[in-house]
């Protein structure tokens, strides 16, 4: 009876996998439709256009962020997690994005770790891959925002992640001694496995370039989710 459960829930664990994974290629195929059909509507336009059209005023990253179409965004935040606050609360993270009129692809790692100086540290491991949703550069105008200043997304993935919990690195213990037997009683140990990575991104671009954004971030999975909030700086290219 106990190995038709575990085998039944085996299964079933396998359909849900196999249903997300195919949730996540009808949504990057919808993306990648709606983003040819952009490209044929809204077609690449030179720097003379733009210049005729914005009479005196200079092209700027608008000019340069509409004629082509796409860039690239490389951030970098620290933060906190709520779902990791009793293990490993801090949390820092850096990726690298390419948007495309709406389509956005990208990737980054995130960790989080112990703030605590006696043992055990706690430290927790993401490797992500991302495609979502971004603002286009005249979606906000009408919110009051220049094309440049705010962008907007949303995004979801694959992810593969760890958690450890130290008591000791190499022959010592980590952090303060504690009056415990470590070699007895405590024990490092390791897992990893497989998620679902969620991102809600907002950058504000400050000078030309450059700018600063929040990102929340989730990780749903059958062991160890984690969620937080990331302060961050951001760079574009356009």
């Amino acid at each position: 009876m106990m190995y038709w459960r575990k085998r039944n829930w085996g299964r079933c664990e396998s359909r849900q996998r196999v249903l997300v994974l195919l949730g996540i290629g009808l949504f990057v195929v919808s993306l990648l439709r709606a983003n040819i059909a952009r490209s044929q509507e809204f077609p690449e336009r030179s720097s003379d256009d733009w210049g005729a059209e914005s009479g005196s005023r200079s092209i700027g990253v608008l000019g340069m962020r509409e004629q082509h179409n796409h860039h690239i965004t490389l951030w970098a935040g620290i933060g906190g997690s709520g779902a990791l606050a009793h293990t490993a609360p801090l949390a820092y993270a850096g990726g690298l994005s390419w948007q495309s009129y709406h389509l956005l692809l990208g990737g980054d790692i995130l960790r989080n770790t112990s703030v605590q100086r006696t043992p055990p540290r706690y430290s927790w491991t993401e490797i992500d891959a991302t495609v979502g949703y971004a603002t286009a550069p005249r979606d906000l105008i009408a919110y009051g925002f220049l094309p440049e200043q705010l962008t907007l997304s949303a995004s979801a993935g694959l992810s593969w992640y760890s958690f450890a919990t130290n008591w000791r690195r190499g022959r010592g213990r980590v952090g303060a001694p504690v009056p415990v037997d470590t070699n007895a009683s405590h024990v490092n140990t390791y897992e990893w496995g497989f998620g679902v990575p969620i991102q809600l991104q907002a950058h504000y671009t400050l000078l030309q370039y450059v700018g600063i954004g929040l990102v929340g971030f989730a990780n749903i999975n059958t062991k160890r989710s984690d969620a937080g909030v990331l302060l961050t700086a951001v760079i574009s290219y356009y």
